[in-house]
């Protein structure tokens, strides 16, 4: 566990958590509190965020999938006629 003591953060470790007062634990322990909400709250934000990019990534991709099929698809072939080049459905 970490704490801030006078601008000097600190590793805590059992030896020292005991010479702690007990006012000081509790302190510590409120604020580990809330740390820990805080963190959750940010955590709940994130993820939602990034649920709601995997939707948008996904329509992009069926965006670009529909419009690569309309620019390279059958379709887009015309067969318009080249002047000067035989074709197939005038000799009947």
């Amino acid at each position: 566990m970490w704490y801030t003591y006078g601008m000097k953060n600190q590793l805590l470790t059992e030896e020292k958590l005991n010479t702690l007062p007990k006012e000081t634990i509790i302190m510590l322990l409120l604020q580990q509190n809330d740390n820990f909400k805080l963190l959750s709250e940010q955590s709940a934000v994130i993820q939602k965020q990034n649920e709601q990019l995997i939707r948008q990534i996904e329509d992009l991709k069926e965006q670009v999938a529909i419009l690569t099929q309309q620019r390279f698809g059958r379709s887009s072939e015309k067969n318009l006629p080249i002047q000067g080049q035989l074709s197939f459905d005038r000799i009947r």
